[in-house]
């Protein structure tokens, strides 16, 4: 008997957090990514959002928590490195562009409207830029 046969609920399923979310019935796309694929993925995410500012290995560093040469190997195009675990984990919780792709490629939905969801991604990244300049 599975877990979701003896009427236990995943965290998501109680409704925790800001979306509501539920796992889709579909194969999820990371199931056919190897990691190779997989890690291209997270840092062209990365690169697009942190590689273009001032300072982006700090700013890479402090949210990731890791030093700033690890942040400046991940930024590298030459150097096939990406975060792994914790600092994965640390990124998508910081870095909204980056959670909407592995909600993605996990086959999660989110109930938010796409429009909003752009929306948000925008003024984050409006938010990310102020707060980059008054910390110069």
């Amino acid at each position: 008997m599975s877990w979701q046969e003896k009427g236990q609920e995943t965290y998501l399923e109680k409704g925790q957090g800001l979306v509501n979310a539920s796992i889709t019935s579909e194969r999820a796309p990371i199931q056919d990514m190897d990691g190779n694929q997989f890690q291209r993925v997270v840092t062209s995410i990365i690169r697009q959002v942190f590689g273009a500012e001032r300072h982006a290995a700090k700013r890479l560093s402090e949210a990731a928590g890791v030093t700033v040469e690890t942040a400046k190997n991940w930024l590298k195009a030459d150097i096939p490195t990406t975060p792994q675990g914790l600092h994965l984990m640390r990124l998508m919780a910081t870095v909204p562009e980056l959670q909407a792709e592995m909600l993605r490629l996990t086959a999660i939905e989110t109930t938010m409207p796409a429009e909003f969801e752009q929306a948000f991604l925008a003024a984050a990244r409006v938010y990310r830029r102020i707060k980059a300049a008054e910390d110069e």
